[in-house]
């Protein structure tokens, strides 16, 4: 068998993908599958055929018992702390990383009221003390919040080992034990950032400090959108491109300085592992980390590197690992696309131009090769974006292509004014044009997210469509494809051809339903969307960071960048902070007393139809102040107005009452399911999930 690794690591990846999405059985029948082929193959004595089945079915065994260990000891067991108050003691994994008007602290180790708790928690506070890595800190009143299982992020968020999360509470700290190397590159880490920060502008900060050191919290939510529109996210995600750089510039260094390849290699080794911890550890860059790994190794033992091979480890070893990385979004992004450059290596165009000039046909074909690459990488995780994201961008290959050395530049530039940090000229020097670089990368994304209209939505009717048309040309390829040389990009293109049919069969049977996402608290602003329809309408209450956050992760769940309408309800202070959070198509003013945008309105009485099953009606008069939102069969009421304020006979006849500041008399009666904002509290069983964030509704919907 001439690659085992990668047989072996796709099929692990794909054992707990199918678990994950599906149930256990899927491994089952992948086990029964393999093993029938496998007996078939070994009583006729096809030796390459039998190992390779063998190996399917031990990857399957293993990766399998992995996922089950896993879940069943670590996490299921803690669901009995969700919503404990009590006092929480953990380990500070990292330093305190301030993003808007919270601050966010990772903790390990943790015990609650003295009981050991499985999985990390993830602090979010307002005011932290000097808290470095290592160090004991215990959070007093801290309410415990386990991640959602029907969250679509729930794998996600086990894979990072943030299992809890915690808002608030009184914090306090002892030193513990600050050394080691783990705690030395993280102090550099924090360092590096540091100077960043007091190097460069507001606006440029962020880019450099992700680029450098993997930290993203910087971003806006306005950056983070641009991002996901010009299809450009991947250039900031600490991951191969940016770890090819470091180990190039390093490998020519050693390699002037040594002479010896192996010395080199051992060089580059033990700089990968340091990279790995220096940017967080995220799971692109550990990936990329053992690829980088197993080629340093093979050179070492003069054996030539196989990226396929190579990939299918690193797979394998992290799946293993950690089986919850199969439900992580970067990880499977960026096996995918690593996966998609492989193959597109094969579909090089280097050979066909007929230019006579070197230079210019140099120049073509790699602007022509990284156009192809990028078409490749939008169709292989096509199925990753449209489970995760609802919708993929057609202009990464044009980011790729205009961002990519920017960033580079970015890296090397702002590398070299930390080092040199206070030598005045070149140190100046350095960071001058690192701020350049980030003025310019950021006014290209900002272009490139002017056209939203190649955000592609990945609603059933587009997904049909596009499944369809990429079948036709992955069965075309796999047809034509006769040669040895191209036997990769039919096989792979055979596994597209049936990753793209079950997203088409999942979106093709996805149920019409219209949801309603509460951020916490009796301020907190309320989500109205369709998933068809992919109308999305805000009701902004508060403005709010945590608000505003909560509202957002929910929208760029189902695939939604902007709002296409925003409900600004009278007496509501922050309305830039809700035009600048939800980048509204159009804004409804209950007052008409503000200006921001272009398309906004002022009236007292509108309608609006989301969908052809769905209509929101917004009221204003004599007081009153609410939103009534009707589907197919049920309704629900939004009431922002106080208890003095009588409803409309139309809002008492809702199936569900949102109230935000009490009931008012002639509604106490009334036959709704009611929710008090301020409160959570129901006694009608309403269906619904709650956690910190906030509470959704999913119990009507077109069906």
């Amino acid at each position: 068998m001439k690659r085992p690794a990668s047989v072996f690591g796709f099929t692990a990846l794909i054992t707990v993908t199918a678990v994950i999405l599906f149930s256990e059985a899927a491994a089952y029948v992948i086990f029964a599958a393999a093993g029938i082929l496998c007996a078939v193959f070994g009583f006729l004595r096809r030796s390459r055929l039998f190992k390779t089945f063998l190996t399917i079915c031990i990857a399957v065994c293993v990766s399998f018992l992995s996922y089950k260990a896993s879940y069943c000891l670590k996490y299921k067991p803690d669901t009995k702390f969700d919503g404990l108050t009590c006092t929480l003691t953990g380990t500070a994994a990292d330093f305190p990383h301030t993003s808007g008007d919270y601050t966010a602290l990772k903790l390990e180790n943790c015990s609650a009221n003295g009981t050991e708790l499985n999985g990390g928690v993830m602090f979010y506070g307002k005011e932290l003390p000097d808290i470095r890595p290592g160090d004991t800190v215990t959070v007093k009143k801290a309410t415990l919040s386990c991640a959602d299982e029907a969250d679509t992020f729930f794998m996600h968020a086990l894979s990072k080992n943030e299992y809890f999360s915690v808002f608030g509470g009184s914090v306090s700290s002892e030193n513990g034990k600050r050394s080691g190397p783990v705690y030395d590159i993280l102090s550099l880490r924090h360092i590096v950032s540091n100077r960043l920060r007091l190097s460069l502008s507001s606006n440029a900060y962020p880019v450099a400090d992700a680029l450098i050191t993997g930290n993203q919290t910087s971003f806006t939510s306005g950056f983070s959108r641009q991002l996901r529109v010009a299809g450009a996210s991947h250039i900031f995600a600490v991951s191969g491109m940016h770890l090819s750089v470091w180990t190039l510039v390093l490998f020519s260094l050693f390699g002037a300085i040594f002479g010896s390849r192996r010395i080199t290699g051992i060089f580059g080794i033990v700089f990968v592992l340091f990279f790995i911890v220096f940017t967080g550890k995220s799971p692109s860059v550990v990936r990329a980390g053992i690829m980088l790994v197993t080629v340093f190794a093979g050179s070492l033992l003069r054996k030539p590197p196989d990226a396929l091979n190579s990939l299918g480890l690193a797979s394998a070893i992290c799946i293993i690992a950690n089986p919850f990385l199969a439900g992580n979004v970067s990880f499977l992004l960026s096996t995918s696309a690593t996966a998609a450059v492989i193959v597109s290596v094969n579909l090089s165009v280097s050979d066909k131009l007929r230019i006579n000039v070197l230079i210019f046909k140099n120049i073509v074909t790699a602007i022509a090769n990284t156009l192809i690459a990028s078409a490749v990488v939008t169709v292989f995780t096509i199925p990753v974006s449209a489970f995760f994201f609802g919708s993929t961008s057609l202009l990464s290959g044009i980011s790729s292509l205009l961002c990519t050395l920017p960033a580079e530049g970015i890296m090397i530039s702002g590398a070299l004014g930390t080092a040199l940090f206070g030598a005045n000229s070149l140190c100046g020097l350095s960071f001058y044009i690192c701020e350049k670089l980030c003025g310019l990368i950021s006014a290209l994304i900002q272009k490139l997210s002017d056209l939203d209209f190649f955000l592609l939505p990945l609603n059933a009717e587009a997904t049909a469509v596009l499944c369809t048309v990429m079948c036709a040309a992955a069965c075309a390829a796999a047809f034509f494809a006769s040669k040895k040389k191209t036997a990769v990009v039919s096989a792979v293109s055979l596994c597209l051809s049936a990753a793209l049919t079950v997203t088409l069969i999942s979106q093709a049977f996805l149920t019409p339903q219209t949801s309603v996402f509460i951020a916490g608290g009796k301020n907190g602003d309320i989500l109205i969307s369709e998933n068809h329809g992919k109308s999305t309408v805000v009701l902004g209450m508060s403005g709010g960071y945590s608000a505003s956050t909560a509202i957002k992760s929910e929208m760029m769940t189902d695939g939604r960048i902007n709002a296409d309408l925003l409900i600004l309800p009278k007496g509501i202070r922050n309305r830039q902070k809700l035009v600048s959070a939800y980048a509204p198509r159009e804004i409804l003013y209950a007052d008409g007393s503000s200006t921001l945008c272009p398309t906004d309105s002022a009236v007292r009485n509108a309608e609006f139809a989301l969908s052809a099953s769905t209509t929101l009606k917004y009221t204003n008069t004599d007081g009153f102040l609410g939103c009534l939102l009707k589907t197919a069969d049920k309704s629900v009421a939004f009431i922002f107005s106080g208890k003095k304020h009588a409803l409309p006979d139309e809002y008492l006849n809702a199936d569900i009452a949102v109230f935000r500041y009490g009931i008012p008399e002639n509604a106490e009666n009334m036959q709704a399911k009611k929710i008090l904002l301020s409160t959570y509290t129901d006694g009608n069983g309403i269906i619904m999930s709650a956690d910190t964030n906030g509470i959704k509704i999913t119990a009507w919907g077109g069906n």
